[in-house]
Order: structure tokens, then sequence, then C-alpha cells
């Protein structure tokens, strides 16, 4: 992925007494300064880096896994608050569901819905950049 571990993060990580509570119910949340380069992967390079988050989490990649659905595709550029919520809707996803937590069918479905999208505003690029000039 694009985000990196520090030195004190990695030694966290390796530190048995700093795990996440067990049985708490979804992945555990990724530290606010991992969280925040995620985000800024997804709103600079789009779907490709949402579509490597989402299978970071699948590949047990924690910090992947405890991301936020609903804010990874608020991250996307051009992707209004309403639109992320009809995406979580249609999928059957809440909006505090983690990437961890999603099952075959949410991903299939959030993965199909978000290709339509990206099929339609390609559409409309080429009448945009036409009328632009």
């Amino acid at each position: 992925m694009t985000w990196h571990r520090s030195a004190h993060q990695a030694d966290a990580e390796r530190d048995p007494g700093t795990e996440a509570p067990v049985g708490g119910g979804g992945a555990a949340r990724p530290d606010p300064h991992t969280a925040e380069l995620i985000l800024a992967a997804v709103a600079t390079e789009g779907l490709p880096a949402l579509t490597r988050v989402m299978l970071a989490a699948r590949n047990g990649d924690r910090d992947a896994a405890g991301m936020r659905v609903g804010a990874l595709l608020r991250a996307l550029s051009g992707t209004s608050w309403f639109t992320a919520h009809d995406l979580l809707s249609n999928a059957g996803v809440q909006e505090t569901t983690t990437v961890g937590e999603l099952d075959q069918t949410q991903r299939s479905t959030l993965s199909r819905s978000l290709s339509r999208i990206l099929e339609s505003s390609a559409e409309q690029a080429p009448g945009r950049a036409a009328t632009a000039q």
C-alpha cells in the first residue's frame, strides 16, 4: 500500500501489551496518522487506491481492515455524502462498518456500484472537455 509505519508504530505492534481488546466486535481502528494516510491516498489516487485498501484488508492488513467504509467512499474525489450514503445503503452497509467487517456480498455490491459510477463519470468527462474548449 501507499502508507508506511513509523518505527514507533512497528515497535508498538510487537509489544503484546498494546494489543487491541479481544471481542470488541470488528477490526481495531488504525491510528489516526495511518488513517489519514489511507484517506489521502484514496482522495488523490481514487478508485485504484480504494481497491488496494479493500484487497489489503482481505489479506489481513489491520490498518486497512479498521477503516470505515463510509469515510473511504467520501474520500473519493467527486463523491458527495449523499452518493456515499446511497452506495452504503444499496450494499446493506452501515456508516460505521469497517472494511474488515464486509462480507463477500457487500464487497461485490460496492464494487459493482463503484464501477457503474466510474463508467458514468467517464462518459460525461469527454462532454465536459469539449465544452470547456
